[in-house]
């Protein structure tokens, strides 16, 4: 499958709009003939991603522009979080943009804490048989009871625009209508643990490579990490290192909080720093540094939640978290990091 038969997208507001904008531009470089949306929650989001110059290739809509969704998007808010609202319209604008995209072509969504490494188009068989690709979890044994929130994570998804990949979206867009709670009540979950129910074999496929879509958690027990200067690339299991979630990642003006040991202190930790984390450590702190050089006031603009501070205060938060003061990350090229 070509580049130009993958289209992406992705949305969020100013609180991931560094991590959002790495996250596109990383899948923009691996795949450049693939279009996609990026769909801004605020409007201070929007004026940076147009300021940033993102190629024609990718289009940034404002939930205002879609009326009926951001019309949902405020009832939502009347009787969710914020949080749930915005999980909760996820299946409602990949209905909406499969209509923007040709009959028979992917749209991909990926959260905005993702970074791509390598294309998928090298990784992933597409076939005209199947309608929706779905990225399992990869618990380690210690975390096995972790499945009751879902087999598959909801922050990555493949769907082909064709009759049944658009009945898999209407049917899980309805049902997170419903309910989309982040809590576990009568075996759901948000909106993610609903995707249990599309079954492997019927039209999905279950991605379960180590090097797509995996989680800090997959290193509770020792893993196989090897770069390979000759290709550039990173493997995990024999797995080229695709795409990784980087889940609980913070920054501010000041410092990164990487999240980096949220699960206990990884096995394997220093590979898992230098060739994995590092180099999304020097993007992020690269695309902070350019929306600096937009306006003196960026942080001011997107503003500090209770949820971005650093992880800093009290010895036990330093010991389970990583934190780096983001200044002191190296300029320079990928190589120089590994």
């Amino acid at each position: 499958m070509l580049d130009n038969n993958l289209h992406f997208f992705t949305y969020f507001s100013k609180e991931y709009l560094i991590q959002g904008s790495t996250a596109v531009e990383s899948f923009m470089t691996h795949h450049p003939n693939s279009t996609g949306f990026v769909v801004s929650l605020d409007a201070i989001s929007t004026r940076y991603l147009q300021e940033f110059g993102f190629t024609d290739s990718l289009k940034i809509i404002e939930l205002s522009d879609l009326m009926d969704l951001d019309k949902k998007f405020s009832e939502l808010l009347e009787t969710r979080t914020y949080a749930e609202s915005i999980i909760t319209l996820k299946p409602f604008l990949a209905e909406n943009l499969l209509k923007k995209i040709p009959e028979g072509d992917y749209l991909l969504y990926f959260d905005a804490d993702l970074f791509f490494f390598q294309s998928l188009i090298r990784e992933l068989s597409f076939s005209d048989s199947e309608c929706m690709y779905l990225s399992r979890h990869l618990f380690p044994p210690k975390m096995l009871q972790s499945v009751v929130f879902g087999k598959h994570n909801g922050g990555f998804f493949i769907v082909r625009n064709v009759e049944a990949g658009r009945s898999l979206i209407q049917d899980w867009r309805k049902k997170c209508d419903h309910w989309c709670f982040l809590r576990l009540e009568d075996g759901k979950f948000a909106d993610q643990k609903y995707l249990d129910g599309y079954y492997p074999g019927v039209g999905v496929v279950q991605i379960d490579s180590p090097g797509i879509n995996n989680g800090q958690y997959f290193f509770q027990v020792h893993r196989n990490i090897v770069y390979k200067r000759s290709s550039g690339s990173t493997w995990i299991e024999h797995k080229v290192l695709t795409c990784f979630h980087f889940h609980g990642f913070r920054i501010n003006q000041s410092v990164i909080s990487t999240g980096f040991n949220r699960y206990g202190m990884p096995k394997n930790f220093i590979r898992i720093m230098r060739y994995i984390y590092l180099p999304y450590i020097r993007h992020i702190s690269e695309i902070a540094s350019r929306y600096e050089a937009i306006s003196e006031l960026f942080w001011q603009d997107i503003g500090t939640t209770p949820e971005q501070l650093p992880l800093y205060r009290g010895l036990l938060k330093a010991m389970r978290f990583t934190i780096i003061p983001r200044k002191s990350i190296p300029k320079g090229s990928h190589d120089k990091l590994i």
